[in-house]
């Protein structure tokens, strides 16, 4: 039945989107990376990081930001120099660096260019940073929620919910790769089946169970 297929994609639709909305609550503050050579403007956006829950490490300089970076991952980094941001960018990270740069419109071009994901004014005010960094905030959240949510998927496709056992599909996945690998080593592959008599006893007493 059509209508059958559509409440059950609702209904998973719902509990993913359930699902996201708690992971996005228990994320802690994302980390952010300050490197501005006006000290004024670093007193402001510390005052804006509290309004938009980041946690902010403010660097003296662009040599111990870029050293900072490497050390730890931020998930945002915040500068004025086009020097730094094109540094970071150069840099290979798992997750992705979300790169704001501060300065004038006749700048906004070549950070673009050397990478930064988006610029604002010096003379913004403190609302459109706020609402600036509310946005990072966001897209952060929502990135990694979406990658514990794809990982939790991949486990499930491949693993058996009652048994915790890998299933068929994994099999299938699997089987080609360690053949290939078995031929270019010239090693030998072994493949056990086991077939379980009265089967359907164990699902009647506890379950159906797919292996």
């Amino acid at each position: 039945d059509p209508s059958d297929v559509s409440e059950d994609a609702s209904a998973v639709e719902a509990d993913m989107t359930g699902t996201l909305a708690v992971m996005v609550r228990l994320q802690p503050p994302p980390s952010a990376l300050v490197c501005v050579a006006d000290p004024a403007r670093e007193i402001r956006f510390a005052e804006a990081f509290q309004g938009a829950m980041f946690e902010a490490d403010v660097m003296p300089g662009e040599e111990e930001a870029y050293a900072a970076m490497q050390a730890q991952f931020r998930k945002l980094a915040i500068t004025d120099s086009l020097q730094l941001i094109a540094q970071l960018r150069a840099l290979r990270f798992k997750d992705y660096l979300h790169i704001l740069f501060v300065g004038s419109e006749a700048r906004e071009a070549a950070a673009f260019k050397a990478g930064a994901d988006d610029c604002i004014s010096p003379q913004s005010s403190s609302e459109a940073l706020v609402a600036r960094l509310r946005n990072v905030r966001r897209i952060c959240d929502l990135e990694v929620a979406l990658h514990g949510a794809l990982v939790q998927n991949q486990k499930l496709s491949t693993t058996d919910e009652l048994t915790g056992l890998a299933n068929r599909h994994f099999f299938a996945k699997h089987l080609p790769r360690e053949l290939a690998r078995a031929v270019r080593r010239k090693l030998p592959l072994s493949v056990a089946m086991c077939d379980i008599d009265h089967f359907k006893r164990i699902n009647d007493t506890f379950g159906q169970i797919i292996l």
